[in-house]
């Protein structure tokens, strides 16, 4: 059997290594699979961060841009 060590995510740990104690992040969130991990993953470990804000804006480009940005405010409460 083969084992594989597994790596976890933790890109606060990640900003406070670059940035110093305490760094005041904003994060762009497209609504994409990517953003939503990153955001889900820094919001775990904001207790070490000085504030974390996501944002996202509607350009509205898309038909579903509007669904998109209910999603996040649901996401975000």
């Amino acid at each position: 059997m083969i084992r594989k060590k597994v790596t976890t995510l933790d890109p606060a740990k990640t900003l406070l290594e670059i940035a110093g104690p305490r760094p005041r992040v904003v994060v762009a969130f497209s609504g994409g699979l990517d953003s939503t991990v990153l955001a889900h993953a820094l919001l775990r470990g904001r207790r070490r961060l000085g504030s974390l804000r996501v944002v996202h804006v509607d350009h509205g480009l898309h038909p579903a841009s509007a669904a998109w940005v209910r999603h996040w405010a649901r996401q975000a409460r």
